[in-house]
């Protein structure tokens, strides 16, 4: 029961950061790099970042992440995980 008490708080402060993070870097026209490997949280929040006015790219693991990053820069990088690259 208190362990849930807990989380509820939690999931608040983190909505409140990504939604400051948000607002911040669509009001600087930035280029956010969304790596997430469930392709419903990566349709819905690429859509809510670009509806906001952010310049978007959105791939589905890290080798993609990596490759998206020697074509392009990004402002900013956001992701739940990034799972073991076999890099050189």
């Amino acid at each position: 029961m208190l362990k849930n008490f807990a989380v509820a708080p939690l999931r608040t402060l983190v909505q409140s950061i990504y939604e400051l993070l948000v607002f911040c870097f669509a009001a600087m026209k930035a280029t956010i790099l969304l790596i997430d490997d469930y392709p419903g949280i990566r349709d819905s929040s690429g859509h809510s970042l670009r509806l906001e006015g952010c310049g978007i790219a959105v791939v589905s693991h890290g080798q993609e992440a990596l490759n998206s990053l020697r074509v392009s820069s990004s402002d900013l990088i956001l992701l739940n995980s990034l799972p073991c690259l076999n890099l050189p």
